[in-house]
Parts: C-alpha cells; sequence; structure tokens
C-alpha cells in the first residue's frame, strides 16, 4: 500500500456551523442563501476540509428517514434550538399488514402525507435551492458535497 499525502477530511455539522457564524438554526434552516454563506465563510475560515455532507440541512428529510415529525426551531421550538425527532408511536400493528399487502411504497407515500405533514411536499421547492448552495461551496470553497442533492 502507498502512503498517503493526505488523509481526506470530511466534515459534517450544519448545526455547528450556524452557530460558529452567527446564524440561529431557525435561519439556518429557512434562508438558504444566509446559510450558504455561513458555510462558505466557514470553509474559508477552516481550511482542510476535503468534502461535506449536507451543508445545509433540510429537516424535512429527517422525517422521510425516520418515519416521524420532526419539531422545528423557530417553529415548535426556540430559533437556537437543534430540530428534535418527535418521539410518537404513529404506526399502528396494521400497518404492517398494510405494507405486506399494499407494498412499502404506496403505504409510505399515504403515512407521510396523513402522520407525518407531507415531508416529501415541503422538501420539495428547496432542493433545486439545496442544489445551488452545494454549486455554491464547489466554486467559492473548493470543497466537494457528498450525499447532498
Amino acid at each position: 500500500m502507498k502512503k498517503v499525502d493526505k488523509i481526506p477530511f470530511s466534515y459534517s455539522g450544519p448545526a455547528y456551523i450556524a452557530k460558529a457564524q452567527g446564524l440561529s438554526i431557525a435561519d439556518a434552516l429557512t434562508k438558504i442563501d444566509r446559510a450558504a454563506t455561513a458555510v462558505v465563510d466557514f470553509l474559508h475560515d477552516h481550511p482542510g476540509i476535503d468534502t461535506m455532507h449536507n451543508p445545509v440541512q433540510n429537516p424535512y428529510g429527517l422525517s422521510i428517514l425516520w418515519l416521524s415529525q420532526i419539531k422545528l426551531p423557530g417553529e415548535e421550538l426556540p430559533d437556537d434550538e437543534l430540530w428534535q425527532l418527535d418521539e410518537k408511536e404513529l404506526m399502528s400493528e396494521e400497518d404492517y399488514q398494510t405494507i405486506i399487502d399494499e407494498g412499502y411504497g404506496p403505504w409510505a407515500a399515504r403515512f407521510m402525507k396523513e402522520k407525518i405533514g407531507d415531508p416529501i411536499g415541503k422538501m420539495a421547492p428547496l432542493q433545486p435551492e439545496r442544489a445551488k448552495v452545494n454549486g455554491r461551496i464547489r466554486e467559492e470553497a473548493d470543497v466537494a458535497v457528498i450525499n447532498g442533492a
């Protein structure tokens, strides 16, 4: 095995970046352009970061991952609180049989709309802005974004 010149460093921590750059967590989630500027400035202040994972968090994606409601800063929480999983039992035993009978996709689409507030619908308008953010980070800070559509 060859000796490497540098071990790649991939950073993940959008909430910390917001705080370090003087943004509230609520603003970091909702004011995408300001959040992007904060990320670029942070990267200029912290050389050596090679890649980032989801530099601007889309909290609705967490609902999709966890099939749960997420309490958000600036909405259910104070502006500077971190987003939180709202732990409640939302699935029923009958849901498991429905998944078997209908398949996961149809069940999940219905479940997300009825039980967790349609996170896909809420997330969709933010996705083009997130793509622009990732481009800005590549262009202005020369850092690649991984797993951040």
